[in-house]
C-alpha cells in the first residue's frame, strides 16, 4: 500500500491429478498470474484486475484471460453508486481444437459475482463461451435500514451456436434487489429478490425456455448471540 493506492500480485500454480493414456496417475499444472490495483480517496474508490492463465489440463494447452474494473462513488451519506465491468475469456462453440480458451475462476466465491441467481460459474461453465458482465450498483443505508439494487447485462465473450446457427452474444439481463434491517444489536433481517430475463442464446447455452418467468426470492434472519466474553 502507498498513499491512496494498493497493489497486489497473484501467482498461482495449480495441480490436478488425472489418469494418463498409460492408465497411470499423473498431475497437470496450470498457472494463473496478474496484478490487482486499488484506489481509495474520500468518497471515491476504484479497482482494476488483469489475470492470465496458462499451462495444461492433461493434453490441452491453456490460454485464457480475465479483466475487471469497478468504480464507486458515495454521493451522499446515505447513497452510493457504482459501475462495474468483468470479462472472462471463452471458447467459440464451433471451435473444435483442444486448446482451453475459457478462463476458470478456480477457487472463486461464485455467488459474490455475476448475479445472485448463480447462472454463471456454478455448474456447466468449464471450457464454455466465457462471460462479459456490465453492472451497476445502487445502495442506500440509513440508521438500521439498508437496500441495494444491482442490474446486470450479460453477454458471451465468445460465439454461441445453436446447431450450425450463430446466435446473438446477448445472454440476458438480471435484476438483483436486497433489503436489510438491524432489528437489535445481534439480530439482522435480510430479504432479496432476483429476476432473470434470459435470451434465446442463454437457452441454447444453458437450456430452459425464455417465455417462462424465472425469479428467486429469499428471506434470512441472522442471530449472533454472545455466549462468553473475557477480558
Amino acid at each position: 500500500k502507498f498513499n491512496n493506492y494498493g497493489l497486489s500480485i497473484l501467482a498461482l500454480n495449480n495441480g490436478i491429478e488425472h489418469i494418463d493414456v498409460n492408465s497411470e496417475a499423473n498431475v497437470s499444472y496450470s498457472q494463473t498470474f496478474g496484478p490487482r490495483i486499488t484506489y481509495n480517496k474520500s468518497n471515491f474508490s476504484f479497482d482494476a484486475t488483469a489475470y492470465y492463465q496458462t499451462g495444461r489440463v492433461v493434453t490441452s494447452a491453456i490460454a485464457a484471460s480475465y479483466y475487471s474494473a469497478n468504480l464507486n462513488f458515495k454521493t451522499t451519506s446515505e447513497f452510493a453508486i457504482g459501475v462495474g465491468f468483468e470479462y472472462l475469456s471463452g471458447k467459440d462453440m464451433n471451435d473444435t481444437t483442444n486448446r482451453i480458451k475459457s478462463f476458470n475462476p478456480i477457487f472463486g466465491t461464485n455467488h459474490k459475482f455475476n448475479g445472485w441467481m448463480d447462472y454463471f460459474y456454478v455448474g456447466n461453465h468449464s471450457n464454455s463461451v466465457g462471460l462479459v458482465d456490465l453492472n451497476v450498483v445502487v445502495s442506500y443505508t440509513k440508521d438500521k435500514f439498508s437496500a441495494k439494487l444491482v442490474p446486470h447485462i450479460f453477454k458471451s465473450a465468445a460465439d454461441v451456436y445453436n446447431g450450425t446457427t450463430k446466435m446473438s452474444k446477448s445472454l440476458g439481463t438480471e435484476i438483483d434487489f436486497t433489503i436489510g434491517y438491524k432489528v437489535a444489536k445481534n439480530i439482522q433481517f435480510n430479504a432479496g429478490y432476483s429476476q432473470m430475463f434470459g435470451t434465446a442464446s442463454l437457452a441454447a447455452l444453458k437450456g430452459g425456455v425464455t417465455t417462462k418467468s424465472n425469479s428467486w426470492t429469499w428471506f434470512m434472519l441472522t442471530f449472533k448471540p454472545t455466549f462468553y466474553t473475557s477480558n
